[in-house]
């Protein structure tokens, strides 16, 4: 079994001087930046998070608002998104096929296409 190789410009993109990829767990998000294991503080325009293979729907990190809680918390025993695209009192957190994002019919890559198409202006605007 093979693996398809990432998109043209993907490895590219990973070797420009403003991209850091790191596979350090998250401990923290502060307002500019997240923090890594041994408190490695990362200042940040924008972070993309990938679960892999995680086949529950909470982040395997936590994600707190102060004065609304842990999303883990929000989503238990279910988790509610808006177009599975954002939940409800974590401003700025947006998702690619979280829960409740995908339909009844079509092909996954279609999906995520049609969801970034709504998210990359989101990002552009805000950064």
């Amino acid at each position: 079994m093979s693996r398809h190789t990432p998109g043209p410009g993907y490895l590219e993109t990973l070797a420009q001087a403003n991209v850091n990829f790191t596979r350090t767990p998250i401990i923290a998000f502060t307002e500019k930046k997240i923090v890594t294991m041994g408190n490695v503080e990362w200042k940040v325009c924008s972070v993309i998070c990938c679960t892999g293979a995680n086949t529950d729907v909470l982040p395997p990190f936590p994600i707190n608002v102060p004065g609304v809680g842990f999303i883990q918390d929000a989503w238990t025993p279910d988790p509610y998104t808006h177009l599975g695209l954002a939940a409800h009192g974590f401003p700025n957190l947006v998702f690619i096929q979280s829960p409740n994002a995908t339909g009844y019919n079509g092909t996954v890559s279609n999906q995520i296409e049609t969801q970034a198409t709504y998210i990359v202006p989101l990002l552009r605007k805000v950064t």
